[in-house]
């Protein structure tokens, strides 16, 4: 049987790590403490659930919900751990690096969703017949008579602005879940 792709993916063992390390600080929580405390577990076991869901899922429309649902987590996580070390059940330390790791986390999340959208907008494209452009439908060149019989002007490449050169938020995507070094968790 093959292996989940989502195991060997950089975020995703990000993840496990952000996972480890809320069951970790929070071994013992006084009672009062115990509702963040768990809501902080749920929310990092979230974020990996959600990377496997999302990179097992077909349509891009799910995978980016998925993507995007992980996202949420990551910065509920981050919230958890810093109301946990503003009343000192967790060391600010602790709370500093978590939010690191998940800030890490989540820039290779946006990154997923960024390269998930582009695919789903140059599928929508190529199904139509027509070149979109990522942020609307093609164009046509001035005075074209919109029955379709004026050839289009080409709309920028995904991943090109109008002048050819590549635009931050393509450059980001075409780095993918890796972009980001890991540090392994203390």
């Amino acid at each position: 049987m093959a292996e989940f792709t989502y195991r060997t993916m950089r975020v995703y063992q990000m993840s496990l790590d952000i996972n480890s390390l809320a069951f970790e600080s929070t071994r013992v929580v006084p009672k009062r403490s115990w509702p963040i405390e768990q809501q902080l577990i749920r929310a990092a076991a979230s974020i990996a659930l959600n990377i496997a869901g999302g990179v097992t899922e077909f349509s891009p429309g799910e995978k980016t919900r998925f993507y995007r649902m992980a996202l949420r987590s990551a910065g509920e996580a981050g919230s958890a751990f810093d109301i946990l070390a503003r009343h000192h059940v967790v060391s600010r330390e602790i709370a500093d690096h978590a939010n690191v790791q998940l800030q890490g986390i989540g820039a290779m999340l946006t990154n997923l969703i960024l390269a998930t959208e582009a695919r789903r907008l140059r599928a929508r494209s190529v199904r139509s017949g027509g070149i979109a452009a990522a942020d609307g439908p093609a164009r046509r060149s001035p005075g074209s008579h919109p029955n379709g019989n004026a050839p289009e002007v080409a709309a920028p490449r995904s991943g090109e602005n109008a002048k050819g050169a590549a635009t931050p938020a393509d450059a980001a995507a075409s780095d993918g879940a890796h972009s980001v070094p890991h540090h392994p968790s203390p």
